[in-house]
């Protein structure tokens, strides 16, 4: 009777968030069970461990570390665990018998107060047998929820928690999305912002937040789920889950599928010029285009002078002995621009050549681009084909999504030319910008905001700009300047033109037709 009364015990109870409306096995009942076993076998109770809203598929729950820690710690002076049933330990038959050893390895049973386990051969089988039934009862749920959820998915309804820009509803009886429209504008904002190719995601994911952009949870966007928003084809009305293809949403996109391929298009291909360090300051327009003849790039900081005011000073990374004066440094540059500028009859000239060639090529494109249109057609009816059969099971899933992705590729390829044959109309506004930028190079160029600065320099200097630390070079520049280049009676010692053909230029090919 003695030894009765020294038996310590401790309860271990748990719910899932399914099973919290259930009577049977709420937390209250478990507990009640557990204390009357207790008393009716002589345990004194040390300890009680509540799981509530937790799934018992995985060992990782913050109640039952707990209790492990527990056991650990007062290892010889616990013997036994009790809970309601053994599912409520594991719904896992090998974490079950895991935690079987483990506790046996600390002198601690388990006692379920509702099923029969003996330490015989046979009760150890029906112990196993009975943990077994927990998991096969929860793959089978598991199962079900899913089979449903891709029967979901195949007619067209998306379901899982609604991203930003739509709310989870009911659409003719059915859970679909529905969009919130105060928040799509933010989504459209973001994707249009995205097409133009001027901003990163960083830029853009400030601009809405600072605009009052949330997502559902009420939190602001973050830098991760940003590239999330950009990349989820749910936005553009596409369903792709459970490896099904791309199937045809039933609810509203709120964007196009042009718009969205576009933003793709340009985030896999978007120029791989990184560094570790800030290359937009616009302080320093110079920064990384400039580099050293050793290929240390240019950086620039702010140093202070003995009366603690601030001077902007460039350098060049990792080199020693090069400190000179923003002010200085950028006179330099630009005087090495102005070799560059067009001359107004130059301009003239080539004007006249350009839009001879231009209209040639507009004509061109509108053949190309009326193809490129009936293509995609032809496409976008096969992909409809393509889900008809997959939905009434004559092509099976994994066919139809490699076909599904075929096509889709095609069609990105296809949007990608139709965007190149576009915007040859305002050709003269086009010539009367691009020349006239030529024109008045330096000045233009500082005018400009620090990424179109920016790009504009790696776009007539594709390789940078080489300074050997009295003059600029450069090995490469853009078609224009070399056509500019080619046709001066002196040519630069400080220009590579290696490959061009000097011999005939557009300006002498222009004269030999008159």
């Amino acid at each position: 009777m003695e030894q009765s009364k020294n038996k310590k015990a401790i309860i271990y109870c748990r719910v899932s968030t399914k099973e919290q409306a259930d009577e049977g096995n709420s937390l209250i009942t478990q507990e009640r069970f557990c204390r009357d076993y207790a008393n009716k076998n002589g345990f004194e109770v040390v300890a009680t461990f509540i799981e509530e809203g937790e799934s018992a598929k995985t060992t990782n729950r913050k109640q039952l570390l707990k209790m492990i820690e527990f056991c650990r710690k007062n290892k010889g002076k616990i013997n036994s665990i009790i809970f309601y049933k053994i599912d409520r330990l594991s719904r896992d038959t090998a974490d079950y018998l895991s935690l079987k050893v483990l506790f046996n390895k600390l002198g601690i049973s388990i006692c379920s107060t509702s099923e029969i386990i003996e330490n015989t051969p046979t009760g150890r089988f029906m112990e196993t047998v009975i943990a077994g039934s927990a998991q096969f009862d929860n793959e089978v749920r598991s199962e079900r929820c899913r089979n449903g959820m891709i029967e979901a998915a195949r007619s067209g309804r998306r379901p899982f928690k609604a991203p930003i820009g739509y709310i989870n509803s009911e659409v003719n009886g059915e859970p679909n999305l529905i969009i919130n429209e105060k928040r799509a504008g933010f989504i459209r904002l973001i994707f249009e912002r995205l097409a133009t190719g001027l901003y990163s995601q960083e830029e853009v994911r400030r601009e809405v937040n600072k605009n009052g952009a949330m997502l559902n949870n009420g939190n602001y966007i973050s830098k991760q789920y940003m590239n999330v928003i950009a990349r989820n084809k749910v936005y553009k009305g596409i369903i792709d889950s459970f490896n099904l293809g791309e199937i045809k949403g039933s609810f509203e996109p709120i964007i196009s599928e042009e718009l969205f391929d576009k933003v793709q298009y340009i985030l896999n291909n978007r120029a791989k010029r990184k560094s570790g360090y800030n290359t937009l300051n616009p302080d320093f327009p110079l920064r990384g285009v400039i580099i050293s003849e050793g290929g240390n790039k240019l950086d620039g900081s702010w140093s202070k002078g003995n009366a603690k005011q601030k001077f902007p000073y460039y350098r060049f990374r990792n080199q020693k002995g090069f400190n000179v004066r923003k002010e200085k440094f950028e006179e330099q540059f630009k005087e090495y621009l102005k070799k560059f500028e067009f001359k107004s009859e130059f301009v003239d000239l080539l004007k006249d050549s350009l839009a001879i060639n231009w209209e040639h090529r507009h004509q061109s494109n509108k053949q190309l681009k009326a193809k490129a249109e009936k293509k995609i057609v032809e496409l976008k009816t096969k992909q409809e084909l393509i889900v008809d059969k997959n939905l009434k099971d004559i092509i099976p899933d994994d066919l139809a999504k490699e076909q599904l992705e075929k096509i889709k590729s095609e069609i990105v390829a296809l949007n990608m030319k139709l965007r190149e044959y576009e915007g040859d109309e305002n050709i003269q506004e086009v010539l009367d910008f691009s020349l006239g930028l030529m024109q008045n190079l330096v000045e233009r160029i500082e005018k400009l905001k620090i990424k179109q600065r920016k790009d504009l320099q790696w776009f007539l200097f594709p390789d940078g700009v080489v300074f050997d630390g009295q003059k600029f070079r450069t090995t490469r520049t853009a078609l224009i300047l070399d056509t500019k280049m080619t046709s001066r009676a002196e040519k630069s010692n400080y220009v590579d033109r290696t490959g061009l053909e000097p011999a005939t230029s557009a300006v002498q090919m222009r004269r030999s037709t008159r």
